[in-house]
C-alpha cells in the first residue's frame, strides 16, 4: 500500500460528508470563515512510523478533526440557551462521527485499521464569534511492505 496522506484526508472528509448529515461545512484546512455550523476542519497533525522488520513498517497518520458550533457572534452576548443548544448539538455531531469512523475502519481499503478516536472539548473565540469546539484525534494505520 503506497502512502497517500491527501488520499486518506479525502476519505475522512467524504466519510464525514456522507455520514454526518448535520455538518454544514467540511474543509481540508484550518478555515477562518465558515459557510455554516456545525463546521468541521480536517488537518494532518503528525505521522508515526514503527519499524517492524527490514521490509515492513507500520505507518500511523494522525488527523485532527476540529468541530465548531457557533454560540454567539460575541462573548459579550452569550446566553445559557445558546450554550445549552451548542452542547447538545456537539454531543450529537461527535457521537455521529465516532460511529461513522467505527463503522469504516479501513476507509474502503485505503487503510489497514483505525485506532480509537478520543475527543477533547472546549470553548474558544474566533473570527466569527464564540464557539463550542471539539477535537477528535483520528489515527489511521497502514502497514507498509516493500516488494
Amino acid at each position: 500500500m503506497a502512502t497517500n496522506i491527501n488520499g486518506l484526508k479525502n476519505q475522512i472528509m467524504q466519510l464525514i460528508s456522507s455520514n454526518v448529515t448535520t455538518v454544514q461545512d467540511v474543509s481540508d484546512y484550518n478555515k477562518v470563515v465558515f459557510s455554516g455550523f456545525p463546521a468541521v476542519t480536517v488537518t494532518v497533525a503528525e505521522n508515526e512510523n514503527e519499524f517492524w522488520s527490514v521490509g515492513e513498517n507500520q505507518r500511523a497518520f494522525n488527523f485532527d478533526i476540529d468541530i465548531y458550533i457557533q454560540i454567539s457572534k460575541s462573548t459579550q452576548s452569550v446566553d445559557d440557551n445558546a450554550r445549552q443548544s451548542a452542547e447538545r448539538i456537539m454531543g450529537n455531531v461527535v457521537s455521529d462521527m465516532i460511529d461513522a469512523f467505527d463503522n469504516n475502519v479501513t476507509f474502503g481499503g485505503a487503510a489497514d485499521f483505525l485506532r480509537a478516536a478520543p475527543s477533547t472539548w472546549d470553548n474558544l473565540e474566533g473570527p466569527e464569534g464564540y464557539y463550542r469546539h471539539a477535537k477528535i484525534r483520528l489515527q489511521v494505520v497502514q502497514l507498509y511492505t516493500t516488494s
